[in-house]
């Protein structure tokens, strides 16, 4: 398993089919297996699609945001199967969401 950390300023992380890609002006920097993948780390401004942020929450595949700096912003990740957490340690606030029961 890999820890994939992203520095490339102006990139983007994107979802094709079972791999996550690094782009940058239509250009891809890194491609790789989402199931090689243990965890993403990204800095400073680098851009997460909503399809990538939604593949690896439900892979359980945790994505850490630092600043260009390496200071740690926030983590999301998955804490069971029916919940996603996000967690801000500037304000040591833990953020979660469950599905409703029908």
């Amino acid at each position: 398993m890999a820890v994939v950390y992203i520095r490339e300023q102006g990139a983007v992380v994107c979802k094709r089919g079972s791999r996550i890609l690094v782009e940058k002006e239509g250009e891809t920097l890194l491609e790789i297996l989402l199931r090689q993948t243990d965890s993403v780390a990204v800095f400073g401004n680098v851009q997460v699609t909503t399809q990538a942020l939604s593949e690896l929450l439900d892979r359980g595949i945790p994505l850490a945001l630092y600043t260009r700096h390496c200071r740690l912003k926030g983590t999301w990740f998955r804490r069971s199967r029916r919940t996603c957490c996000c967690a801000w340690p500037s304000t040591g606030r833990l953020w979660t969401t469950q599905p409703r029961s029908a």
